[in-house]
């Protein structure tokens, strides 16, 4: 069943047929090389929900609302009403008369009388890989973030720091963030369906670093209300293997110094309140997912005490032993889980 899995999800990996096979075609738009559409899994009047092909050439979708994601056989599964455990062999069998193999869909449901022995179908081509995707280039980071101004210069920042009771000058104190000014230029990728950070509101920047410590992307933040996500990375680069870092935590990276103590976070807004709070003593790293390498956790020194603090959730947990296994049973490492 897996090889049949295999060839079905290669069969499927036209978006937009695959995108009115299924009826949800209503309301789509082109986006990139996939559809953008109305998300299946939670509803809503406006698409929000990616289905594009992954770096196997494969499709998967990816809800900006509700963090649905679903390869193309999930995809069948949810448009049909099954359960992928459940109902698999199924799921796969329409798959594959959607893309047109009837024969798949008869093998797996054994229609052909007296067959005992799976017949050797005809290979099912596999799409070429899409290219690796690269960091943004690092001088128009550095360049952009130059740019930027202070965070106490924009109302609307400072009062969605103060709603979280957070410090904006401190933060601009310690160059935790910045914000971008009026008439400013933004670098490729700043764009969320078609419309500019500065248009969605993603207007408080927060630098990304690699385990070198040398500045390579960064993360908008949208300061006011709408439906399209909280933070964005740029569009169309590599996000894996970058973390927010205060000074200390930059300086670590880089071997520079050996601190007392590191905080984990994950989450930019978790992130900010330890920065904030505990930035002049101690390194503070956010996490989000991929962020968090084997590398990182080389960079940290053997003596520094290292704080893990997650969500209160499966994927909080799944952080957090991510970060403590990579660290090594030998690190003095402690995990702090709030309350749920």
């Amino acid at each position: 069943m897996t090889d049949f899995a295999r060839e079905v999800r290669y069969l499927l990996v036209d978006a937009r047929r695959l995108v009115a096979a299924l009826g949800w075609n209503k309301r789509s738009k082109p986006n990139g090389r996939g559809v953008l559409v109305c998300c299946p899994s939670h509803g809503e009047r406006d698409p929000s929900c990616g289905i594009t092909p992954g770096p196997d050439g494969t499709l998967r979708s990816r809800c900006f609302s509700c963090g649905w994601t679903a390869d193309a056989l999930g995809m069948v599964a949810l448009a049909h009403g099954m359960n992928t455990s459940t109902d698999f062999g199924e799921v796969i069998a329409i798959g594959a008369e959607i893309g047109g193999r009837h024969d798949i869909a008869d093998e797996i449901r054994g229609k052909r009388e007296g067959h005992t022995e799976r017949r050797k179908l005809a290979p099912v081509a596999v799409p070429a890989s899409e290219p690796a995707r690269e960091y943004p280039d690092a001088e128009a980071v550095g360049e952009f973030w130059r740019a930027c101004g202070p965070v106490g210069r924009s109302p609307s920042v400072v009062r969605l720091m103060m709603d979280r009771k957070l410090r904006f000058d401190i933060v601009d104190d310690l160059s935790l963030a910045r914000v971008v000014r009026d008439g400013q230029s933004l670098p490729p990728g700043c764009l969320y369906k078609g419309l500019s950070w500065v248009e969605t509101g993603h207007t408080l920047i927060l630098p990304a670093w690699d385990a070198s410590g040398a500045l390579r992307s960064f993360r908008g933040w949208r300061v006011k209300t709408g439906v399209s996500p909280k933070r964005l990375p740029p569009t169309g680069f590599r996000q894996a293997g970058l973390v927010q870092a205060n000074r200390l935590g930059v300086m670590m990276l880089r071997g520079q110094v050996c601190p007392k103590q590191l905080w984990v976070l994950e989450g930019e807004p978790d992130y900010l309140v330890a920065a904030t709070e505990f930035g002049i003593a101690d390194a503070v790293i956010g996490i989000g997912s991929g962020s968090w390498t084997e590398e990182h956790a080389r960079r940290v020194p053997s003596g520094t005490r290292v704080m893990v603090s997650t969500h209160a959730d499966s994927a909080g947990d799944k952080y957090a032993a991510h970060v403590i296994e990579t660290l090594g049973a030998a690190r003095n490492v402690w995990r702090w889980r709030p309350a749920s």
